[in-house]
């Protein structure tokens, strides 16, 4: 309380912070991603002899050649995942989000137009 009892309360917590903890992060349920990152201790002596392979969620997605909510898709999937999450925001290996953006999607119908809404006029 401040002074004549002026109340203050506490900005609320996210949810996804208390389920990632900052720092180095684990899917959701403990599930393995289908494109895990290196070991930490590989990335940060990349990052020593000067490699930039690291990006935040813009990068990420420049790099994959798609837009940044496709990279957040891919995180809720497990996908991918991002080497850190903390407060000043994730950030991912860049050749781990150019191999999975090559990856594809899990499931390609045989028919294109078989993921769509109504009957197509086909040209003949």
């Amino acid at each position: 309380m401040l002074d004549r009892g002026t109340r203050v309360t506490s900005r609320p917590s996210s949810p996804r912070r208390e389920q990632s903890g900052g720092g180095f992060r684990t899917p959701a349920g403990g599930d393995v991603v289908a494109y895990p990152n290196p070991d930490g201790l590989d990335i940060h002596i990349a990052q020593l002899d000067g490699n930039d392979d690291l990006g935040d969620l813009w990068e990420a997605a420049r790099a994959a050649g798609v837009k940044p909510g496709t990279i957040r898709v891919w995180m809720t999937r497990g996908k991918i995942e991002p080497v850190l999450d903390g407060e000043a925001g994730q950030y991912f290996h860049l050749p781990t989000i150019r191999r999975a953006a090559v990856g594809g999607a899990k499931h390609t119908p045989a028919d294109p137009a078989a993921n769509s809404r109504g009957p197509h006029a086909r040209a003949a």
